[in-house]
C-alpha cells in the first residue's frame, strides 16, 4: 500500500513496471504451427493492481 501512495503523491510511478514477458501457450493441433499458440503478457503484479485502480477511479469518467 505505501508504493500506491507514493504514487499517488508524487503523481507518477517507474515505467518499467508496465513491461512484460510475452508468452507462447499452445491451445491445441500440431506443435510446429503458429497458429495454434496464443500470446499470454506476464505483468508485474503491483502495475496489475496499480492499473486496476486506476481504471476503477477513472472509468466513470471515459464512459461520459
Amino acid at each position: 500500500m505505501i508504493f500506491f501512495k507514493k504514487c499517488r503523491r508524487k503523481r507518477s510511478y517507474h515505467m518499467s513496471r508496465n513491461n512484460g514477458i510475452i508468452c507462447p501457450i499452445h491451445k491445441k493441433g500440431n506443435v510446429m504451427m503458429c497458429d495454434n499458440y496464443r500470446a499470454v503478457t506476464l505483468l508485474c503484479t503491483t502495475y496489475k493492481i496499480l492499473a486496476n485502480i486506476l481504471y476503477a477511479n477513472l472509468g466513470p469518467y471515459a464512459e461520459e
